[in-house]
């Protein structure tokens, strides 16, 4: 977790310093009157924080330990990542260990990574759908499908989502594991219905 608070704070230094350098603080420039300064300032946000989303996607998808790449995916989660979220859910198995403290009470805490999809929303759907056709452990399977529902709300756009996904596969183990994510969605959908 200190290396992950390290990397954070010398990314935002590091960007701080490029724009002290400059003379120009972005976030002061985000108020100016001057159109040009403050288009400047907006792409050096932007350029910062897709650098971010690039620096924490690479912690997920490195050989950190499982509670680094959690608080990578929780921040990532935090800030509705796009781009993360196939690296997000190529890592959704870290859930199925989830944290060693045994005090924690939230989803987020016990779940980070499945929470961050869930937080990503829409842009994640094509990943974890991924998951539950291709992957052969059946709990990423489980946690996949409850990212699913979690992020529609809807059990019958779940169904939709999944039989067109079926319909598209030609591979008969995939069609064979989305077959059974449909089955498993009348659970799935009675387990959180009361969540949501």
């Amino acid at each position: 977790m200190k290396q992950l608070y390290c990397t954070l704070l010398l990314l935002a230094l590091s960007g701080a310093y490029l724009y002290a350098e400059s003379g120009v603080d972005a976030l002061e420039q985000m108020t100016s009157t001057n159109l040009v300064k403050r288009q400047q300032a907006s792409q050096f946000l932007i350029q910062q924080q897709k650098e971010f989303e690039k620096k924490l996607t690479s912690i997920v998808d490195g050989a950190f330990p499982k509670e680094i790449i959690f608080d990578a995916a929780k921040v990532l989660g935090q800030n509705k990542s796009e781009t993360a979220a196939a690296s997000l859910a190529k890592k959704i198995g870290l859930d199925v260990q989830g944290r060693s403290l045994m005090t924690l009470i939230t989803d987020e805490e016990v779940h980070p990574i499945s929470t961050a999809l869930v937080k990503i929303g829409i842009p994640s759907i094509p990943a974890v759908i991924r998951n539950l056709a291709e992957s052969d452990d059946a709990k990423v399977r489980e946690l996949s499908l409850e990212v699913l529902y979690r992020i529609e709300r809807d059990k019958d756009i779940v169904q939709l989502r999944l039989q067109k996904a079926l319909a598209a596969e030609k591979d008969l183990q995939k069609q064979a594991r989305l077959q059974s994510a449909l089955k498993a969605l009348a659970e799935i959908s009675l387990r959180f219905s009361g969540q949501l």
